[in-house]
């Protein structure tokens, strides 16, 4: 497998590891000259724009594959809404005045950063 060069001489195609793409696609996403990063790495610019796009596109396919991961996320981001929703259900009885005690204890288990005592103290 080769290719031809301008001067009609044949250039064996080099093949580079995947590691070696990603440590190249990483490089040139904080580097200033894309060309000057090619030269040093010895590939040409339209290769490393070439790996970054095949890269991407695994990424892309690896997260999709990986249900798990977004529903954990999903978990996660239910569990962080469920806690402001009960922070801001405390807010609002105690402006009422009518702090129920089983809200507060709902409010305890969630483990909310700021606890009762110091979201009284910030109203």
């Amino acid at each position: 497998m080769g290719t031809l060069s301008g001067r009609g001489k044949h250039v064996p195609k080099k093949r580079y590891s995947r590691k070696f793409q990603r440590m190249a696609v990483e490089r040139m996403e904080t580097c200033e000259d894309v060309a000057e990063l090619a030269k040093e790495l010895g590939v040409t610019r339209r290769c490393l724009y070439k790996w970054r796009r095949k890269l991407e596109a695994v990424e892309v396919l690896d997260e999709a594959s990986r249900p798990h991961t977004r529903a954990a996320a999903h978990r996660k981001e239910i569990l962080q809404l469920k806690r402001l929703l009960a922070e801001k259900a405390l807010e609002v009885d105690f402006l009422k005045g009518t702090a129920p005690t089983s809200l507060l204890g709902s409010v305890r288990r969630c483990h909310l950063a700021r606890p009762a005592a110091a979201l009284a103290s910030s109203l």
